[in-house]
């Protein structure tokens, strides 16, 4: 079964690869690459790789967890920690003026 369990940037880049060709062209992206991402995937290169193809302008954040892992950042009991968490490196960036 595993073989058959894709990441979608993964899936386009094998099965489609011309698909995101132009289609962000001048689009300013910040790309957060979820936690367990990264930890079993090593992080979100594909998804960098796609959207650079796409015409992006990528800018990963290098921020920690954003506190929404799972139903973590959804609990009521958790929700202080979580948005302790995010707003250390996450929220700041986030909500910045736009490009």
């Amino acid at each position: 079964m595993s073989r058959q369990v894709w990441l979608l940037a993964d899936w386009l880049a094998a099965k489609a690869p011309e698909w995101a060709t132009g289609r962000l062209r001048g689009a300013n992206v910040l790309l957060h690459g979820h936690c367990h991402h990264k930890a079993v995937f090593g992080g979100p290169a594909s998804e960098i790789a796609l959207l650079r193809q796409a015409g992006a302008t990528v800018e990963p954040i290098q921020a920690g967890c954003c506190g929404m892992a799972g139903p973590f950042g959804f609990e009521a009991d958790k929700f202080d920690v979580s948005k302790a968490i995010a707003t250390t490196a996450f929220c700041p960036l986030s909500n910045g003026p736009a490009p």
